[in-house]
């Protein structure tokens, strides 16, 4: 049974004794997050309440507005996220019953509750009139809504992000239009210099941002979305992808991204500005330029970007209470702000906010709604208003859009399978940073073989069988959006 939060029972007292009344107890709503996605928490013991000024305020607030319940936050071993995310809600559930919300993941969309009907009340479409329409039909799945997302500029674009001395040195560059244009660009003139390497790591995704659409957040995951067709497939069978990846491939061979560097040296390499690596590749809008810090060179159009945000669980016995309280941290300007800022923010000598949580871009806190709270240090002001201006006059093709999330719940194993097939095969070294070695960079005939057993590997594996299931979801969302 749901625990809740015990007031004194009050007697009315008549000369009859008659005429009792009551007060409906508060509920308690238990929110479980791991340890990195609030940073204004203090962590503590795991699946026990967790203590902040903060959350105390905005509970205080949430009586204010009549919401008839208490947000309660628990963290959970980072490692059952981690090791056996399909599973991560069932083993809360086992800890805890009475959990209530998560942060969402596609991982687990069986455990979630569809939250359609509860949008369809005034207070949900009241929450809903805060976000972008588009961007919150483009994260259904299969025709529901299972999370709230953070509110942020839904549009993002692909880019690479340059230092300045190799933006100088290679003017050209500035005349690419793709991502694998620049690398071929970078591949025949960049010449290594001291201290810094063409790239430390590659995202692959970023690299096919144009083209392909991620399905899952593992970044080496084989499954996109291709875009011109709407069509999932394995990239290991796409030559587009075959080409990029033969081109990396050569860029390692060359040693221009640290082959024969001692280990050392090659860790001590810092990212940007201007030492470790010439440059990166993204997906992002730069709102605030940085020149003074590197060059940002974009590509394409403008496109919708996938999000996170909460869930309410299925197996929660307060679904009602939870919606509320998402209502209320997204909707309510000073609940949000308690959430964003807390309660007393440091202001600077004009009396804005200062709060390096906060970004001309928006707040990396994932409670509350920072488009409607009170602009901080270096924000527009009226941002919501601003950044809707900002998605109308874009360039977004809103003639071709794709679905952004999808239900993996019911082949976590294989994507696991698959994740395992192509890290016994890589053909680089990657340290415990996660950054390129390169020092077994493949010859070509070498780097044709590994091409072909992971693609013979995943297919063993059943690759063919998710991609089906996959291409199920799109269909679905495309027969939506004819609705």
């Amino acid at each position: 049974m749901k625990k809740i939060i015990q007031f004194v029972s009050v007697f009315c007292l008549s000369l009859s004794l008659v005429g009792c009344a009551t007060k409906e107890s508060v509920k308690e709503i238990i929110l479980y997050t791991d340890i990195n996605s609030i940073g204004w928490l203090d962590y503590g013991e795991n699946y026990t309440s967790l203590e902040s000024d903060r959350l105390d305020a905005f509970n205080k607030r949430l009586n204010a507005l009549g919401v008839n319940a208490k947000l309660v936050i628990k963290s959970y071993l980072p490692a059952i996220g981690y090791q056996q995310k399909g599973e991560l809600v069932q083993n809360i559930l086992e800890q805890d019953p009475d959990a209530d919300m998560i942060f969402f993941n596609s991982a687990y969309v069986n455990d979630l509750e569809p939250l359609d009907s509860y949008l369809e009340s005034d207070h949900g479409q009241e929450l809903t009139s805060q976000f972008s329409n588009t961007w919150l039909q483009n994260l259904k799945i299969n025709g529901h809504t299972y999370m709230i997302p953070k509110n942020v500029y839904p549009l993002t674009k692909q880019c690479a992000i340059i230092s300045n001395t190799t933006w100088e040195k290679y003017p050209d560059l500035q005349n690419q239009t793709s991502a694998f244009s620049a690398l071929q660009y970078m591949d025949s003139h960049y010449e290594p210099t001291e201290n810094q390497v063409l790239f430390l790591y590659m995202s692959l995704s970023n690299l096919l941002a144009d083209q392909y659409q991620a399905i899952t957040n593992d970044e080496d995951s084989p499954l996109y979305l291709r875009k011109s067709d709407y069509t999932v497939v394995n990239i290991y069978e796409e030559e587009p992808v075959l080409n990029l990846l033969r081109l990396i491939n050569s860029i390692h061979q060359k040693g221009l991204t640290g082959k024969g560097m001692n280990v050392a040296d090659f860790q001590s390499l810092s990212s940007m500005p201007d030492g470790g690596q010439a440059l990166q590749f993204g997906n992002n809008f730069s709102f605030a330029p940085q020149e003074d810090l590197f060059q940002t060179l974009y590509f394409g159009q403008e496109m919708y970007a996938s999000a996170g945000g909460l869930s309410i669980l299925k197996d929660s016995d307060a679904k009602e209470e939870a919606f509320e309280i998402l209502w209320a941290m997204n909707t309510d300007k000073k609940a949000a702000e308690i959430l964003q800022y807390g309660s007393d923010p440091d202001r600077n000598e004009d009396g804005k906010i200062i709060d390096n949580q906060h970004t001309y871009f928006g707040s990396w806190n994932m409670l509350g709604n920072d488009m409607i709270t009170e602009s901080s240090q270096g924000q527009p002001e009226n941002k919501k208003e601003y950044f809707k201006s900002m998605e109308e006059k874009s360039d977004v093709n809103r003639e071709h859009m794709t679905p952004l999330l999808f239900d993996t719940s019911s082949f976590n194993d294989k994507l696991d399978t698959f994740l395992s097939i192509i890290d016994k095969n890589q053909y680089v070294n990657m340290n415990v940073d996660g950054i390129y070695m390169a020092d077994q960079a493949f010859d070509t005939q070498q780097f044709e073989n590994y091409l072909q057993t992971v693609r013979s590997r995943l297919k063993e594996a059943g690759i063919e069988k998710v991609q089906a299931e996959l291409q199920k979801q799109v269909d679905t969302w495309l027969k939506e959006q004819e609705k």
